[in-house]
């Protein structure tokens, strides 16, 4: 049985009317950080499954044997990637009386049964009830008898049904022959009502009910007796109730024509995403004693790993520092002098950084292979080139080190070391030339800023 109701499942969708909003926050929450997940490696679908009770309703896990146990979890928490499923099943929903969901339903409420018409009985109980077939007021008996019976089969399944709201025990889920429940109610009207002409099962039961009208009006004519007025205000009365009895038998079989379980699904978002079951009650046409969302506390939370782009591209600052040594040029008493330097320089750039791997909690840590370049405040030409390993912390830090060609200062032109610096030399700043040379470059992204993603 449970095999069949997995086939099911699988060819089922969600049935119309519900709505699934899944709360994806931009960071963990309190208990994301506190709590232990489970986690499901490379997981696109999760199957969870939930019994809806009176008092005792229950996440539940399929047992060693047949049948279900109980979990008894309020809160799951998860790790899957973005972009997989959580799907929450409910292996005895009661479409008829409640709406499921996660986070958020959306229901129209089933229009409520109307009642019987109070004068049914009177105008139904001046007539002949034995009235052989060869009578000529036997189809007009015919009518009464189908209506009458036809009003008692209606009783008999809403009695029936409001038996469906009583929760079937976790223990009979599976079974073929259900005493109680959903899967109850649909068992009762399929079985143990007839399907015969102008019975609650008849596939054509309004057309065949008014060709009995008719005939009826046809042996009332032809049998023109003295109560042929009483027996036409009957089958008025009749012709104008049947409509309504088949309304009421096609709202109880349209009821109960879902499946017995409800699958709801909802993706896993870009950060933490907490799910949350609700269970609605509608008009309470068949009962409302199961538990809803006052008693209901069943919270999926699934914390998804980092991802990161293959590509990205940031703005960064370097700290080029040479392998050999920088001469530092300087006036002194109007005297060009130099002195050995730091081999150290400060500069900005861009990266092209490819991420090659992720790992740690949540796979929050990244190493990358970056290509970079770096210029200098003073001018636009290109610095520093250089090809180096990146790691980094989600997108709220990146550190590297690289190795390439950086410019340095190496001499002077237009003035000598040791001479005074000619008056039409201009600022020594503008007389240093540099030199390309090999090159260590410490780079860091600045935090918050990206070109490209």
């Amino acid at each position: 049985m449970r095999s069949v109701m997995k086939e099911v499942l699988k060819r089922t969708s969600l049935p119309i009317g519900m709505t699934l909003a899944v709360l994806a926050t931009a960071t963990p929450t309190a208990a994301a950080q506190t709590v232990r997940f489970d986690t499901v490696s490379d997981a696109r679908r999760v199957d969870l499954y939930f019994y809806h009770g009176a008092g005792n309703s229950t996440l539940i896990r399929e047992g060693d044997s047949p049948g279900y146990a109980r979990d008894g979890r309020k809160q799951v928490h998860m790790k899957l990637p973005q972009k997989s499923q959580v799907c929450l099943t409910i292996v005895n929903a009661h479409p008829a009386d409640y709406t499921y969901g996660l986070s958020l339903t959306v229901d129209t409420v089933t229009p409520k049964l109307p009642a019987f018409p109070p004068a049914f009985n009177a105008l139904t109980s001046k007539y002949k009830a034995d009235v052989p077939p060869s009578d000529p007021l036997s189809d007009y008996v015919t009518l009464v008898k189908s209506v009458t019976t036809l009003r008692n089969e209606i009783a008999a399944a809403r009695k029936a049904l409001a038996t469906s709201d009583q929760p079937e025990p976790l223990s009979d889920v599976d079974s073929d022959s259900p005493k109680h429940g959903y899967r109850f109610g649909q068992s009762y009207l399929k079985d143990s009502l007839p399907s015969t002409p102008g019975t609650f099962n008849d596939s054509t039961l309004l057309q065949d009910l008014n060709k009995s009208v008719a005939s009826a009006r046809d042996a009332v004519k032809k049998a023109a007796s003295a109560d042929s007025s009483l027996y036409n205000t009957v089958i008025d009365a009749l012709e104008a109730q049947i409509p309504v009895f088949v309304a009421i038998r096609d709202q109880m079989k349209k009821a109960f024509a879902s499946p017995g379980m409800v699958t709801l699904c909802a993706d896993v978002g870009q950060g933490p995403t907490l799910m949350k079951l609700g269970i609605a009650s509608k008009d309470g046409a068949y009962g409302s004693g199961r538990d809803t969302k006052d008693n209901i506390a069943l919270e999926i939370l699934v914390q998804p790993p980092y991802k990161r782009p293959a590509l990205t591209i940031h703005p960064i600052a370097i700290v080029p520092i040479s392998f050999s040594s920088v001469p530092q040029f300087s006036l002194v008493n109007d005297t060009v002098r130099s002195s050995p330097g730091d081999a150290i320089a400060f500069r900005v750039g861009v990266l092209a950084n490819l991420n090659l791997a992720s790992f740690g909690p949540d796979d929050a840590l990244g190493v990358g292979l970056g290509l970079g370049v770096g210029v200098s405040a003073s001018s636009s030409v290109i610095q520093d080139v250089f090809l180096g390993g990146v790691v980094s912390l989600r997108d709220q830090l990146r550190l590297g080190i690289g190795f390439g060609a950086s410019q340095f200062p190496a001499g002077l032109q237009g003035a000598t070391v040791g001479q005074p610096l000619p008056a039409s030399a201009g600022k020594l700043d503008g007389l240093i030339q540099t030199q390309r040379k090999f090159a260590m470059q410490i780079l860091f992204v600045m935090p918050g800023l990206n070109l490209h993603n």
